[in-house]
């Protein structure tokens, strides 16, 4: 053990419990929120709730009898997603599910945030997981909170552990808020821009009426290709259909898979491919991305939507994926499994600029929005990476603070 760390069991260092029950009947629409699982899940990702209530009367009451949280105090979940944490700030007031929730009164036996941050950590998060129970869903008790280990520096470098990690949590928030500023931004832009509700100055010329078949040279289907068939060292570049849902946006910069298949349709620069089903809802298919390689092998349930000279893919793209949910969810097909039909995607109607080069300005700024989102979410991604490995270094020892 590190000089001046100690290592041991919560349930000998505080009380760990929980409160008095509440029943469905004492519910209220309004009153001291009520929180169970779902709420300390939702907050710990930073969202929005919209909790139950009780009765002021009702949480006195039972305030009394388990007594009332304080700040510093730990809440972490018992049930569905198990282990997640939060802080009691100063000022809270709020009562909470028995049972789904674990409350370790710590009362600064801790430093509260970096008791929070224990729980982040993979130190902790593998004693839960591990004595979470058996069965298809584990669960948190009382019991298993207690036996639950923790490895402790001294009070005032678990102070400076936890403001160092809570910096770089802050850091990474504003991040967060920042490209939700942009993706806002290039929301409100297509809503304007693209449905030609506003015009750049310079461009008087009409908007078309026409549809996706008559500004389509063809639409074609992608085959032969699968999962099973990706190769990291393959020889060609190859899209499944699932990466458009959760890979691609609108333009696809760099194709990530492999294979070694040869015979599958190949890409021409500029297709737009679209998913041909889903088991989800009709509006995900409302998706549109375009590749500008030729030769990338497309699997199957992928639509290929091959537009004319005058017509610019990506204002499609965009246009498709952001504009035309509804007429998506008219044409498609089916109930467990939604279809998308290429003579199907042919019948939807849109409006577009008659000049070429509208289309592309209206495009270029798009581009510009979406490579500074990816830049933000790459700093992001750089940045969590950063904050993992400082918590495994200072949680656990292996780089020291110097303190008074």
């Amino acid at each position: 053990m590190l000089k001046g760390w100690k290592e041991e069991k919560i349930g000998n260092l505080m009380e760990v419990t929980s409160v008095k029950r509440v029943h469905e009947s004492d519910w209220t629409k309004s009153g001291i929120p009520f929180y169970r699982a779902r709420e300390i899940v939702a907050l710990f990702n930073k969202e929005k709730i919209n909790p139950l209530h009780i009765s002021v009367e009702l949480y006195d009451m039972f305030s009394k009898i388990s007594g009332k949280i304080e700040e510093n105090d730990l809440l972490v979940t018992g049930v569905g997603t198990i282990g997640i944490p939060y802080l009691v700030k100063k000022g809270d007031k709020f009562y909470f599910k028995d049972g789904n929730i674990i409350w370790f009164k710590n009362r600064n036996v801790i430093d509260g945030k970096f008791f929070y941050y224990l729980f982040t950590s993979s130190l902790i998060q593998k004693q839960i997981f591990t004595n979470s129970g058996k069965g298809t869903v584990g669960t948190y008790t009382i019991g298993s909170a207690k036996e639950t280990v923790v490895i402790l520096p001294p009070k005032n470098e678990q102070r400076m552990i936890a403001n160092i990690l809570a910096n770089v949590d802050n850091l990474i928030d504003e991040l967060k808020k920042l490209i939700e500023k942009k993706e806002k931004l290039k929301i409100a832009y297509i809503e304007e821009y693209i449905t030609g509700n506003k015009r750049l100055k310079k461009y008087t010329s009409e908007w078309l009426n026409t549809t996706m078949g008559d500004i389509s040279v063809e639409i074609i289907k992608g085959n032969g290709l699968s999962k099973g068939k990706l190769d990291i060292k393959g020889k060609n570049k190859c899209i499944l259909y699932g990466e458009l849902f959760t890979t691609y946006t609108e333009l696809i910069k760099k194709v990530m898979s492999y294979t070694n298949e040869y015979s599958c349709v190949r890409s021409k620069k500029g297709d737009i491919l679209i998913p041909a089903s889903t088991t989800t809802v009709a509006k995900d298919l409302a998706k549109a991305c375009v590749i500008n390689e030729d030769n990338v092998l497309l699997g199957g349930d992928i639509n290929i939507v091959r537009v004319k000279d005058n017509i610019n893919p990506l204002f499609i793209a965009y246009l498709f994926s952001n504009i035309l949910c509804k007429e998506v969810e008219k044409v498609s097909q089916g109930t467990t499994i939604i279809h998308l039909h290429g003579k199907n995607i042919a019948k939807i109607p849109i409006y577009i600029p008659s000049e070429y080069k509208e289309q592309e300005e209206l495009v270029s700024v798009l581009i510009n929005i979406d490579n500074n989102i990816e830049l933000l979410k790459q700093k992001l991604v750089k940045y969590e990476q950063i904050k993992e490995g400082m918590m495994k270094d200072l949680l656990t020892g292996k780089v020291r603070l110097k303190y008074e």
